[in-house]
């Protein structure tokens, strides 16, 4: 197991990557469901003013 953690010595390297990548990801897709949720209401509130 501490091989796999190691990694052949780049394990801070790979591992610090993966948890950069990782925490991206989230926000990324954050702030996609945001804006998503944000231009929903945005769209009801025009569709309601007809």
């Amino acid at each position: 197991m501490s091989n796999f953690l190691f990694e052949g010595g780049y394990g801070f390297y790979v591992w610090s990557a993966t948890a950069i990548s990782v925490i991206a990801l989230g926000l990324a897709t954050a702030v996609t469901l945001n804006a998503y949720r944000k231009a929903k209401r945005a769209l009801a509130e025009l569709e309601g003013k007809r």
